[in-house]
């Protein structure tokens, strides 16, 4: 019990810790006579994240990236290994130029970032223009110095932070949703790769071997959203084995693996753990009986037979905002249900739901415990989309969403404002 409690007081010591010293933020430029490398980070995301863009200007070309970036400590950002570039199409195509640490320093003059190489082999077949690119980072000794502040904003920081493990793989997992508050963290692997672990931001384990005899880690998650990092420092002689968390909470169980061919020569990987208290779900997935349970303490919506809402020219004003997409699911049936709760503090935040361009609720106050809206699919792409009413005490208005069909649960990290929604998108298949 002292041993939970004080991990509890360490995880919420990160983050006002964290909050206090964010100097990564900003725009950093590295010049020479025949590059110049522009790298514009983001604000913190979630205690570590740092969704990033990357300009590469030569005298003949000039290339956008898009990465993400991830706090291994209070003065180094790990880089994923994909990055994507925009193709002719709009489409994003991966490249990977450089993977390894970022490392801080500041003295009287400047503020610096400089570029660490990590050692792992990467095989890839680019063009040459691309290879030239490469061999910048490969050749030079890459240090960039900070020119301003100002935190990068844009739309691709959203899908930098919520690709889909099967989609544009940035380094992030798909979210563990959980009803239980104990976690355990248990390393293996071989041939002396060299790891690292954190959640929330603050270590786990630093710098040891992955093959290191060691009792599983064991902590209690905090309410709402959890981030495990696990990194690694040095490649062991084999890929395949250089380090594995596996991750276990209740029955639900997760590898965090570099030896995954998605993963091999990444710097991290990063899992998203959602934790819901059991009174705000249940523990079938049989869409009645959440829906017999639900009806007894809470609120619960229908569509489309409860999209009785007129449409204001207000609201339809609503609609007209950036709506980012956080999100896209297939169904395996022509009925989900939308969990909608409050993960961190009840602070007044109210939403609208439009689903397929009619509106279910309007003003919904979201609270700590789930409310529910059962939603008859369309045939094809069927869209939700979530609008602030307010930002309440605590901007930006936010919640979570969790998608339940009969056979899986999804959960997304829901965040709107006066000038955002959010989208998601569900694909149901007729057979």
């Amino acid at each position: 019990m002292i041993r939970f409690l004080l991990v509890i007081a360490i995880l919420n010591f990160g983050k006002f810790a964290f909050a206090q010293q964010n100097y990564f933020s900003g725009t950093w430029k590295a010049e020479k006579k025949n590059f110049e490398i522009t790298l514009k980070i983001s604000d913190v995301q979630d205690f570590v994240l740092y969704p990033a863009l990357l300009t590469v200007k030569t005298t003949s070309q000039s290339k956008n990236f898009s990465l993400l970036l991830v706090k291994k400590n209070l003065r180094q950002l790990a880089v994923g290994k994909f990055k994507y570039e925009p193709d002719s199409s709009g489409y994003f195509k991966p490249a990977i130029y450089f993977s390894g640490m970022l490392n801080y320093f500041k003295d009287n003059s400047a503020a610096t970032l400089t570029f660490e190489k990590n050692d792992f082999v990467i095989k890839e077949n680019i063009s040459p223009s691309d290879a030239f690119i490469k061999n910048i980072f490969d050749e030079n000794k890459i240090v960039f110095t900070k020119i301003n502040d100002s935190a990068w904003v844009d739309s691709l920081a959203e899908k930098v932070l919520n690709s889909p493990y099967s989609g544009n793989y940035y380094g992030k997992m798909d979210t563990l949703f959980t009803e239980n508050r104990d976690l355990s963290l248990k390393l293996s692997g071989k041939n002396n790769g060299v790891i690292s672990a954190s959640a929330n931001g603050r270590p786990v384990f630093e710098k040891i071997y992955a093959n290191e005899k060691k009792e599983p880690d064991e902590f209690w998650l905090e309410p709402g959203l959890n981030l495990i990092a696990f990194f690694l420092d040095e490649q062991g002689k084999k890929i395949s084995s250089s380090g594995n968390l596996l991750v276990a909470t209740g029955k639900q169980k997760r590898n965090m693996n570099f030896g995954d061919a998605i993963n091999q020569n990444s710097t991290f990987i990063v899992l998203p753990v959602l934790y819901s208290p059991s009174d705000k779900e249940f523990p079938s997935n049989d869409l009645a009986s959440i829906l017999g349970n639900a009806s007894k303490n809470t609120s619960v919506y229908f569509y489309p037979n409860d999209n009785n809402f007129s449409s204001s020219e207000k609201m339809e004003k609503t609609l007209l905002r950036n709506s980012v997409e956080v999100g896209n699911v297939t169904a395996n049936s022509n009925e989900v249900l939308l969990a909608i709760w409050d993960d961190a503090v009840e602070d007044g935040d109210s939403i609208s739901l439009n689903i397929n361009g009619a509106w279910v609720v309007q003003g919904m106050p979201v609270k700590k415990k789930a409310q529910f809206i059962s939603v008859k699919l369309n045939a094809g792409v069927n869209k939700i989309i979530m609008t602030g009413d307010n930002e309440g005490s605590i901007p930006p208005n936010t919640s979570v969403l969790e998608i339940i069909d009969k056979n899986y649960r999804k959960a997304f990290k829901i965040s709107t404002d006066y000038s955002k929604n959010n989208l998601i998108n569900i694909l149901y298949k007729v057979e």
